[in-house]
């Protein structure tokens, strides 16, 4: 399984600290992680929607088109997967 995390640096739902952590415990366990962190995003902003976000998610997507990608959020110290 690979992840491709986005969050926001001014999300106020969820502390940034919880992706950093979801994406050092995934390392611990040599699973493939991407983490980028929006500057100035805050939940579900209209920053997670521009072309660069897009470009980022459409590679990813392809260096890995036979792998289970898992897609979702992290809502506060859960993590939600869609």
């Amino acid at each position: 399984m690979l992840f491709l995390i986005f969050f926001g640096s001014e999300d106020k739902v969820a502390p940034v600290r919880d992706s950093e952590r979801l994406y050092d415990e995934l390392a611990e366990k040599h699973v493939p992680a991407d983490l980028y962190i929006l500057k100035g995003a805050e939940y579900l902003n209209t920053k997670f929607l521009q072309l660069h976000v897009f470009k980022i998610i459409e590679k990813f997507l392809a260096e890995n088109e036979h792998s289970y990608v898992a897609l979702g959020s992290i809502c506060s110290n859960n993590y939600w997967y869609n």
